[in-house]
């Protein structure tokens, strides 16, 4: 389901960042992710990233307190690109007005008149921010002038309803990602861990999908292997 919020948690070398860029590879294919930022201080170091980078999107290497108005860019970047494609729909609508010989209005002429009655394909934008290695960040920080955790919060509210997917990854789950964040994933994403008050606070953010037998089982199952991990989906539990 987009937007969603998607966490992946994991020791150094679990291999977070190997899959997340691999499920945005995926979603890319797919057309569920149309415009990507990454927000990373490895942004200009990291090779994953060349995998899922096109010449459009944006990198933000700073995690510092200048990360904030990186955030603001980033939402005025998806209003934009919103805007294009509502003009974009206005104008088809107004062209197959024309074409079947319905009246058409003076704003619908004017509209027509500045594309030349060309047809026009309307491509719905997608957007994602990827935050990798942010753990200890401005945005991962627990000070009420954090903006992140309000983004996260009305992600799918930006760029008037096309929403905002946010990926991001961290080392442990209650130290490294705030609660206001966890509350919000719709997508958790575990790797192995042998901490086990780490693993009971895991079941802890899932408590819904199972029981915590049955969780265990499950986890250690599923990250038995090198980088093996754990994917919960919880719209759908």
């Amino acid at each position: 389901r987009i937007p969603a919020i998607v966490t992946l948690v994991g020791h150094t070398g679990s291999g977070k960042s190997y899959l997340a860029t691999a499920l945005i590879q995926m979603m890319q294919r797919e057309g569920t992710i149309t415009h990507l930022f990454i927000i990373s201080p490895t942004a200009n170091s990291n090779t994953l990233y060349s995998n899922v980078l096109k010449p459009d999107d944006k990198v933000y290497s700073d995690i510092g307190p200048a990360v904030f108005k990186s955030l603001e860019e980033i939402v005025a970047s998806c209003e934009a690109v919103a805007d294009v494609y509502r003009k974009d729909l206005e104008y088809c609508i107004a062209l197959a007005k024309y074409t079947s010989g319905e009246p058409v209005t003076y704003f619908d002429e004017a509209l027509l008149e500045a594309r030349g009655y060309m047809p026009v394909v309307p491509k719905r934008p997608s957007f994602c921010l990827f935050c990798d290695d942010c753990q200890g960040s401005a945005i991962f920080s627990r000070g009420s002038k954090n903006s992140f955790p309000n983004l996260v919060l009305r992600s799918r509210h930006v760029a008037g309803g096309l929403g905002l997917s946010i990926i991001m990854a961290a080392q442990t789950i209650r130290s490294g990602v705030p609660r206001a964040l966890r509350l919000n994933s719709t997508h958790w994403v575990l790797f192995k861990s042998l901490n086990r008050m780490e693993v009971e606070q895991m079941y802890e953010e899932v408590s819904g999908f199972c029981s915590k037998g049955e969780f265990e089982r499950l986890f250690n199952w599923y990250t038995n292997e090198p980088h093996g991990y754990l994917f919960a989906d919880l719209p759908r539990q």
